[in-house]
């Protein structure tokens, strides 16, 4: 197994619990405004 694989497994494992950490989301209004508008910019439609 090389190293690529080794991350991929790593955060493959950690995806399913990863927004339950608070500090990995926005808790502040304007912070996850930015956020939000930023990606709405960068990503397609729904």
């Amino acid at each position: 197994m090389d190293i690529h694989d080794e991350i991929r497994r790593y955060w493959d494992a950690d995806a399913a619990v990863y927004d339950d950490v608070p500090r990995h989301r926005p808790t502040d209004a304007g912070e996850l405004s930015a956020w939000s508008a930023t990606l709405a910019r960068l990503l397609p439609p729904p």
